[in-house]
């Protein structure tokens, strides 16, 4: 009696061995925002349940393990694939994540000053009078400045007539995620009466500065100040992601 309990047990148990080994495992993961930027860190929870973790990011990058990190660099849709395994089984799920770049829509010129000094002269010479205004955008590529916009001339412009605004097609921002900054596009404004003197913009040394981002409504603005309030320059840069 006692060796038949023995291999009835003994069954039993390897019949529970085998069931467990049969398990599959539990293979899901959420995407924390709905899109991304170049260079920035996709957030990814793993909420699986499983002894191994293979993820497959879709633009050739892979990683083994369960806290996964990656950053795409281009702009695209990515089909990110986990494979998990328990034993010999094995599950997979997928979901896709849209990556695009900062782009500057609209530029808008809050203030102005329109005399020599700007440029290296004494702040008591007289002012020029109204500027005939435009905006030039430059990038250093890598070591040579290209003019990717300059735009038409508004004459005689007076404060009164501020803010100008501008709006821009195409003006890519290389905005660093880890400062959130971005210094490879230059937005400056010249008065042509006064052969092309700087009179605004991001090439002036700022005394004040802020960028703001916020994701749920995929707006942004770069702000840049320079001088007092009744006779700085002051620009504002609106940018958001876009998927080209």
């Amino acid at each position: 009696m006692k060796k038949h309990l023995l291999i009835l047990f003994t069954f039993i148990f390897l019949l529970s061995c085998e069931k467990e080994a049969e398990i599959m495992p539990t293979t899901k993961f959420d995407i924390e925002d709905e899109y991304y930027a170049v260079n920035e860190q996709v957030q990814i929870t793993d909420l699986s349940e499983a002894d191994t973790y293979y993820w497959d990011f879709g633009d050739g990058s892979t990683y083994i393990g369960k806290e996964p990190s990656h950053a795409y660099k281009e702009p695209g849709t990515y089909t990110v694939k986990l494979v998990s395994k328990i034993g010999s089984k094995e599950n997979s799920f997928t979901r896709e994540v849209k990556v695009g770049r900062y782009y500057a829509y609209e530029v808008q010129l809050l203030q102005f000053v329109d005399n020599y000094w700007l440029e290296g002269g004494e702040r008591t010479a007289p002012s020029v009078g109204n500027p005939d205004i435009y905006l030039k955008i430059t990038e250093l590529d890598p070591y040579t400045l290209k003019t990717l916009y300059q735009s038409n001339i508004i004459a005689n412009v007076q404060p009164k007539n501020l803010p100008l605004t501008w709006a821009l097609e195409g003006v890519v921002l290389d905005i660093k995620p880890e400062t959130f900054s971005f210094w490879n596009v230059g937005f400056n404004f010249y008065d042509k009466k006064t052969e092309d003197r700087l009179i605004a913009g991001t090439d002036v040394m700022p005394n004040s500065s802020r960028i703001e981002y916020d994701k749920s409504k995929n707006e942004g603005y770069f702000q840049s100040g320079w001088g007092a309030p009744e006779s700085g320059c002051n620009l504002l840069v609106k940018f958001r992601i876009e998927f080209r």
